[in-house]
């Protein structure tokens, strides 16, 4: 008998609709199958240009992949196809036949899992499953294929009162299903009546997986049962999982599987190479067995199973910090990762955004959420953190030790620039009063947010010296300073103390050599967050490249790229990474914002943080843009220092019009907060100056003059004049 249809998930099956294709006799066809039995007719005789073209059609169809299946099916070409995709494959004829393979390939998978997972598929199925034999070996095939889309249906006949053949059928199969069940079914077990909890319990104790995924809702259920059949059953798949726990130590368990879907790990991924996961939900009111499931992004689903686990955990034990952190900081994530304009299901538009939340909920757990993203080397949540940190925190809040660590001190040191500068900008601003560890560390980075943050760095390994000068063309296209030529990080060291930071690193070596360096990279303080782009030899970088698919730091590449895509790797690794190089206007807004906090450092004669020691690089920017410039003036001329007033003297008469006023005024500053600190020649061009120039010049000339207590020789000349 049909079964409820419960998750209305899968495609919309329609026709393949019929194409005018050249058949095997030069005639157009228009038999929709045709276009299938074409493309392995060419192949199998070696007309690979002919199948591409052919092949190229179907695709260009936009044909949904369950339509190219019925299509396959219908002309008895399934065996056939697999071979000719095959061939198609070890093509050598020039053509890009074996492109059109592999996406052709796709379509068919894609097609097989999407009509496996039809809710009426699934019903069929199950059906099958108490037929015949033939049909229950059938039946089982097509529902493992279908994996966890099956689940609600098979928990529907697992808890069946009137057919107890299907019942065993149904265990058996969401036993084999193992990982894909366990999600499913510990969402539907708190909310089902007595009996069914322990049918379901009776799976989970022999399903082949892990305990970390239904121990804490096992031991939930256990906890809250007055059913003597419920715990005895919960006992006894509590047992065969190692053990569960028991009041407090419940919300332990679910800490921890929030933790690994924070992680990502792939026992809680159902479908690692797929665009979307499934969020399960328990609905008490829906058809059948009360499962309801929703497609997710793959990009945001482990946060919002974490943020679900965290909120799991903060209703068993309110006052655990650990897990409002991790909410937070999966919430971070879920906003920085979320594709642009995605209507998430599971954080509706309407909430809060994540900002609100972290800076909510205080300075610690922002330190926390800090501290997760410096391990993690995730350097836009570690940027998101500091923000939060930044609003919220006092001075001692910002040094204090959490842990026995102090997150926003060891950003000082974080292997990327906008880290360190996030971190410096909020110690500065805090204007502490007392000393502390690293103090050193916050005004040279200031300053280095002024003089260096519109600069990008890229570092090239290779061995060959022949490839070096070509990786070194596409970065500098791309906008890159390029490191000289290294063959290892530590031929790069020298080079690596003279820059700010690395903002790629490009590494052309064997497959082996490339391992090897990246793990030196990960584990160097100046380039550990570093995105890298890997290129080796096309018969390592393919295997390869799936095994770094969902490390946002590394991409994987065949060193016969051609130099587009290897640019285009460059912006996309950078961008997905870091969130792009330091753009123009982003280094003009670090650079003001850095100058703003050294001159409240420097009005407030800090001594903690000594604005002084920014002197020279603000002596730099002087010539610089003018709204650099003059905030850069302003700040020099409140340190007690001789080279500060004599660049603001040297500056002024570099420049003309507003900006020399401007520089003229701020030495004035300096000269009476300070006195005369210049030299004899900058004295006497500051005199000239008061002779020879008319105006606004010559008042700020003379206004300068005074402030230095220089003799009136010059005003007084002026006066027997008029």
């Amino acid at each position: 008998m049909p079964r409820t249809v419960c998750v209305m998930i899968g495609l919309l099956v329609s026709l393949l609709a019929p194409a005018p294709v050249m058949g095997q006799d030069g005639q157009a066809g228009e038999d929709p199958q045709q276009l299938v039995r074409d493309f392995v007719h060419f192949v199998y005789i070696s007309r690979f240009d002919a199948a591409e073209l052919v092949g190229r059609q179907i695709l260009d169809g936009d044909v949904p992949g369950t339509a190219f299946v019925d299509a396959i099916d219908a002309a008895d070409e399934a065996t056939r196809f697999e071979r000719a995709v095959g061939l198609a494959r070890r093509a050598r004829d020039g053509s890009n036949v074996a492109d059109v393979a592999d996406e052709l390939a796709a379509l068919f998978e894609q097609g097989l899992r999407s009509r496996a997972r039809d809710p009426q598929q699934i019903a069929a199925n199950i059906e099958l499953l108490t037929q015949n034999a033939r049909g229950l070996a059938l039946g089982q095939a097509r529902l493992l294929e279908a994996g966890e889309y099956a689940v609600p249906q098979l928990l529907e006949a697992l808890v069946d009162p009137d057919d107890a053949n299907l019942r065993v059928y149904a265990r058996q199969v969401l036993i084999r299903l193992g990982q894909q069940s366990l999600t499913p079914l510990a969402t539907a077990l708190p909310n089902l009546p007595a009996d069914q909890q322990q049918a379901v319990l009776d799976v989970l104790r022999v399903a082949d997986a892990g305990r970390q995924q239904t121990a804490a809702v096992i031991s939930e259920v256990r906890e809250k049962t007055t059913s003597d059949g419920v715990r005895r059953a919960a006992n006894e798949a509590l047992a065969s999982l190692g053990g569960g726990a028991e009041g407090p130590g419940i919300a332990w368990l679910y800490a921890g599987l929030a933790e690994s879907y924070y992680d990502e790990r792939p026992d809680v991924t159902s479908f690692p190479d797929e665009p979307f996961q499934l969020l399960w939900s328990y609905l008490p009111g829906a058809p059948g067995s009360g499962l309801v499931a929703e497609a997710i992004r793959t990009e945001v689903f482990h946060e919002a199973m974490a943020m679900r686990l965290a909120a799991k955990t903060l209703e068993i034990v309110p006052e655990n910090r650990d897990a409002l952190a991790l909410w937070v900081a999966s919430n971070l994530r879920r906003e920085i990762e979320q594709p642009a304009g995605y209507s998430n299901p599971a954080y509706s538009a309407d909430r809060p955004d994540a900002r609100f939340f972290a800076v909510a909920s205080g300075t610690d757990v922002g330190q926390r959420v800090l501290a997760r993203a410096i391990s993690d080397k995730n350097t836009p949540l570690a940027r998101r953190a500091i923000a939060a940190i930044r609003e919220t925190a006092g001075a001692s809040a910002l040094t204090a030790t959490w842990a026995e660590e102090q997150p926003l001190l060891d950003a000082l040191s974080y292997a990327d620039r906008r880290v360190r500068y996030d971190a410096a900008l909020a110690l500065g601003s805090s204007q502490p009063t007392e000393g502390f560890e690293g103090a050193n560390r916050v005004v040279p980075t200031l300053a280095s947010a002024v003089r260096d943050a519109s600069a990008s760095f890229a570092l090239v390994l290779t061995s060959d010296a022949e490839r070096y000068p070509l990786l070194r063309g596409i970065l500098e296209q791309s906008g890159y300073e390029v490191l000289p030529a290294a063959a290892s990080l530590a031929e790069a060291e020298a080079s690596l103390v003279e820059v700010p930071g690395v903002d790629v690193v490009v590494t052309a070596l064997t497959r082996d050599a490339s391992l090897e360096t990246l793990d030196e990279i990960r584990s160097s303080a100046q380039v550990a967050a570093a995105p890298v782009l890997m290129l080796m030899p096309q018969v390592d970088s393919g295997p390869l490249s799936a095994r770094f698919d969902r490390d946002q730091l590394v991409e994987v590449r065949s060193l016969s790229a051609p130099a587009s895509a290897i640019g285009a790797s460059v912006d996309a690794l950078v961008e997905d990474a870091l969130g792009g190089p330091i753009t123009a206007a982003e280094a003009q807004a670090y650079a003001l914002d850095a100058l703003t906090v050294l001159r409240d450092l420097a009005v407030s004669r800090s001594t903690v943080l000594n604005a002084s020691d920014a002197a020279g690089p603000l002596v730099d920017v002087l010539a610089g843009p003018v709204e650099v410039s003059a905030l850069a003036a302003e700040v020099l001329a409140y340190l007690q220092r001789r080279d500060a007033q004599e660049a603001l003297v040297d500056a002024a008469f570099e420049v003309s019009g507003e900006a020399r006023l401007v520089l003229l005024g701020h030495a004035a500053g300096s000269a009476r907060r300070f006195g005369d600190l210049l030299g004899d020649e900058q004295r006497d061009r500051v005199l000239g100056l008061v002779s020879s120039a008319t105006g606004d010049e010559q008042t700020a000339a003379a206004a300068l003059a005074g402030s230095l207590g220089l003799d009136g020789v010059e005003v007084l000349s002026l006066i027997q004049d008029n």
